[in-house]
């Protein structure tokens, strides 16, 4: 009875082995419970964790990057948002002030009443 109880240690103990050898955990990533995950601003790419391009005013979430706030993507860049005279903005979006509305790309002052 021991001897079988050895040999199912062996055995055991041979498999841990082997399949943490075989699954081996690459570099910048860490271990979630049976698996792993690559680490903030690399991608998951066969069994390796690749660092991502991330340009300049962008900042990165998981594997994917993200433009600042006043820029939009451009392909594989950040570019600033041109606001016109009498706006602001949020995101990569603008906005005309109050007392102005959108007119193509302008703010025009809204006509009031008399």
């Amino acid at each position: 009875m021991m001897k079988n109880a050895k040999n199912i240690l062996l055995i055991v103990l041979t498999l841990y082995l082997f399949s943490s050898t075989l699954f081996a955990q690459p570099d910048h990533s860490y271990q979630i419970s049976h698996h792993w995950q690559c680490y903030n601003g690399y991608k998951k790419i066969n069994n390796e964790c690749i660092p991502i391009k991330v340009p300049m005013n962008a900042w990165v979430k998981g594997d994917q990057w993200y433009c600042y706030n006043g820029y939009q993507r451009s392909g594989e860049h950040c570019i600033p948002i041109k606001a016109p005279m009498n706006a602001w903005v949020k995101g990569d979006q603008w906005y005309c002030y109050n007392g102005y509305q959108r007119s193509g790309e302008h703010c025009i002052p809204i006509n009031k009443p008399l």
